[in-house]
């Protein structure tokens, strides 16, 4: 049996088409049916996390978690922690978006007055646009111009005009305004969330008179709920501005939450906690008496923490109520994991609640209900285990890669002092020994996440990665010293870091998930597959296994086998439901092709 260059290309070609075709299009979206009858509340409490409602009383949104699909939410946009006008703004998309922080607040009423002028003319003379809705957002064209400039294509607004396209009236109400200066601050990012692709809000309350002044509250003031109320009434049940329909989406912002998480840098830890702890229990006051107004049977609510403390990798809360759903977690075909959601896919569940399909532009995917029975305290518990466990993996990342980086160099100058003829066989056979325990590393640190390590600590985790590592080594080394093929505890070790990663990959990658080398919800956009760090790793290995055997074994035999195994290792990286890396694909293919060229002997 011989392998040619043309059979195996062409078998590589029907692979990657046969994968392009299994993995669905980033921009196919399904046909939807007319929008549902229902209506959707979207409460946003920015900064939320699971450990908030884990030790805190919050009788309100307790029991709307019981009965809710729960999730992590990744608060991500351009980068990994949004601010809240780029949460705000990934929200409007559905991709991640950028905004700036020092002027994206200004959203203002069209008469309101702004250095002299109404919001409305200065709009007008900014972007040539007429404003026909109620808030513009006054620095609009600053903010597109700055997304031209990031590569996720944001279409910001896509999702306030997607909606009224199909017929569905939307309505955002908070503001987060305070400032202890003379100079007037704007805080209203929460309308970016319904703004429109030409920086108008239609229909909001966004202004002043949502306060009340409060000697006590952070910037001296906070949301009046009464009035809070009174405008969500008018949007939910009552005639709409201008005597248009009511509102069927309306996001109502918890506000104080804003302002606190803002206000952070002007008190001590203890204050910021006491302010943190009334802002949470006037907001689930706030939350209590809008759920009173919705009709669990008909209308689906959604609760969302956009964005976090600035500076806080942990993730925040999401959760999702519809008519006749089951509790359990949520996911999305971003994620592809249960408990785990991004900020991109907040917009496509906004219209999933209409079955409006997903524009092409949006880079989110809808949320979908994972159904578990747990009770709310196991659910609980697993999401704030989930997010040590991320947040934990950032302690292991930097520390092991130097560990390998170090070790290889320092086996890569013993390496040429032993070719040089400066050191003997001992000192030989122990570099091989370091280098093979160096390699040993890489399964050692996926085999570790086995075990809770968050709870166990750092001290496990290195003593697991030095005892598995040492055990490794002296296996290959005894191997070698009882074989007569002198590369044997090589190919021991290169099989053990390709097995792992091949293992996990097909059983559902449950060892990546916050190990030192795969991929962490608080610092990656990707949550399954084979990682940046395993694709390396995995290629490397199966490239040096194959060369092993077509070396060993010269015949025909041999060199099928060792192409057999590349391409293996392709599909395990392509197929959807295991490494879903097209990026590695198209990496990976080409060395292959390489390969069987170097076998046929040709240039």
């Amino acid at each position: 049996m011989s392998v040619s260059l043309r059979s195996v290309a062409l078998a590589l070609a029907l692979i990657v088409l046969g994968l392009a075709i299994a993995v669905p299009a980033a921009g196919s979206t399904p046909t939807g049916d007319e929008p549902t009858d229902g209506r959707l509340l979207v409460v946003s409490l920015p900064g939320l996390t699971w450990s908030d409602v884990a030790s805190g009383d919050l009788p309100a949104l307790e029991g709307f978690f019981e009965d809710a699909a729960l999730a992590n939410l990744a608060p991500r946009s351009v980068s990994a922690r949004a601010s809240p006008g780029n949460a705000y703004l990934t929200v409007s998309a559905g991709s991640r978006a950028a905004s700036l922080p020092s002027v994206d607040g200004q959203i203002l009423a069209v008469d309101e007055q702004r250095l002299g002028a109404q919001a409305g003319e200065v709009f007008r003379r900014r972007t040539g646009v007429d404003p026909d809705g109620e808030f513009v957002v006054l620095n609009w064209p600053r903010i597109v111009k700055l997304n031209e400039g990031h590569p996720y294509d944001a279409v910001l607004g896509l999702l306030a005009d997607t909606l009224e396209r199909n017929g569905v009236r939307a309505s955002v109400i908070g503001n987060a305004d305070g400032t202890d200066t003379t100079a007037t601050s704007y805080e209203r990012q929460v309308g970016l969330a319904m703004v429109g692709t030409n920086g108008v809000v239609d229909n909001a309350a966004l202004g002043p008179e949502l306060l009340q002044q409060h000697p006590l509250a952070p910037y001296g003031v906070r949301l009046d709920a009464p009035a809070v109320l009174r405008q969500f009434d008018r949007q939910w049940g009552g005639v709409g501005s201008a005597g248009e329909a009511p509102a069927r989406v309306v996001l109502v912002e918890g506000s104080d939450l804003a302002r606190v998480l803002d206000y952070r840098t002007r008190v001590s830890r203890d204050r910021f906690l006491d302010l943190w702890d009334s802002a949470l229990t006037d907001a689930d006051d706030l939350f209590a008496q809008l759920m009173e107004r919705v009709e669990p049977d008909h209308d689906t609510v959604l609760v969302v923490a956009p964005y976090n403390l600035w500076g806080s990798r942990n993730l925040t809360a999401v959760a999702l109520a519809r008519p006749g759903g089951n509790a359990g977690y949520l996911e999305s075909a971003s994620t592809q994991r249960a408990g785990f959601l991004t900020l991109v896919d907040i917009a496509p569940t906004i219209l999933d609640a209409f079955d409006i399909p997903r524009p092409v532009e949006m880079e989110g995917r809808r949320a979908e209900v994972s159904a578990d029975a747990s009770s709310l305290d196991a659910r609980v518990e697993r999401l704030v285990s989930s997010n040590q466990a991320s947040r934990f993996r950032e302690l292991l990342l930097v520390p092991t890669s130097l560990l390998i980086v170090l070790a290889m160099a320092l086996v890569a100058l013993g390496a040429v002092v032993v070719i040089a003829g400066r050191l003997g066989n001992r000192w030989r056979r122990g570099i091989a020994f370091a280098a093979l325990a160096t390699l040993a590393v890489f399964p050692a640190s996926y085999l570790a996440r086995a075990f809770a390590l968050e709870d166990l600590g750092l001290g496990f985790y290195w003593a697991f990665i030095a005892a598995v590592t040492l055990a490794t080594a002296w296996a290959a080394s005894a191997v070698n010293a009882r074989s007569r093929h002198p590369h044997s505890g090589l190919v021991l070790v290169l099989s053990m870091v390709a097995a792992v990663l091949v293992f996990d990959v097909m059983s559902g990658s449950r060892l990546s998930l916050s190990s030192a080398f795969g991929y962490s919800p608080t610092g990656n956009s990707r949550l399954y597959g084979v990682s940046n760090y395993s694709f390396g790793q995995l290629s490397t290995a199966v490239c040096l296994l194959a060369a092993v055997i077509a070396g060993r074994f010269r015949g025909a035999k041999g060199r099928a086998a060792s192409v057999g195994l590349l391409v293996a290792s392709l599909i395990v990286m392509g197929v959807p439901a295991w490494g879903s890396d097209v990026g590695g694909v198209l990496a990976f293919t080409p060395t292959i092709l390489v390969f069987v060229t170097l076998l046929q002997g040709r240039r």
